[in-house]
């Protein structure tokens, strides 16, 4: 249908849009709170969250990074989202946010019990409009681009590993970090 379609197609116009402002106008200058960009995401992602009766734990303390707050939040909503759409058939999702402290810096984990990325898609999944799956999921296939650019012009990373006991675990580093 051509209205599903022009939305569809203004919606990926958005994405690519996206793509290009965070390569211009990222300013990782701040110090963030982890929580309240959590915060913030789950808020505004509430309606979809009670849709479909997701559970979320949030494992404190959540770190503070050097970020750009806008930057750093779409990034998160994009993990968060893709976690509350990537789910197994009749489950509600299930979602554990926590720090990650490691060598390619320090961001978050957002952890889920969805469906898993086979490891031949774990790389491919960050470029832009690909997916591992090909049943009928709503969004443009850039949401996981965007999630990496962020962390590049961050000084950080953005990859996925199997989470154990199923589903996936989306990590994202903001690099270094504070001391705090």
């Amino acid at each position: 249908d051509v209205c599903s379609s022009d939305l569809r197609l203004d919606r990926l116009l958005d994405d690519v849009l996206t793509l290009s402002r965070v390569q211009r106008t990222t300013q990782p200058d701040s110090d963030v709170s982890s929580g309240e960009i959590v915060e913030d995401v789950i808020r505004q992602l509430e309606p979809r969250i009670r849709e479909t009766q997701a559970e979320i734990h949030i494992a404190p303390p959540l770190p503070v990074l050097r970020a750009d707050r806008r930057w750093a939040t779409q990034a998160v909503q994009n993990l968060v989202s893709n976690a509350l759409k990537y789910t197994r058939e009749g489950v509600p999702p299930e979602i554990d946010i926590a720090g990650y402290r490691g060598p390619e810096g320090v961001g978050l984990v957002v952890a889920d019990r969805g469906m898993g990325v086979p490891d031949a898609y774990a790389e491919r999944i960050f470029g832009l409009f690909q997916r591992a799956v090909s049943r009928n999921i709503e969004g443009t296939g850039a949401g996981l681009a965007i999630v990496r650019r962020v962390a590049e012009r961050h000084g950080g990373r953005a990859w996925v590993r199997p989470r154990d006991g199923g589903g996936s675990e989306f990590i994202i580093t903001f690099g270094p970090g504070t001391a705090a």
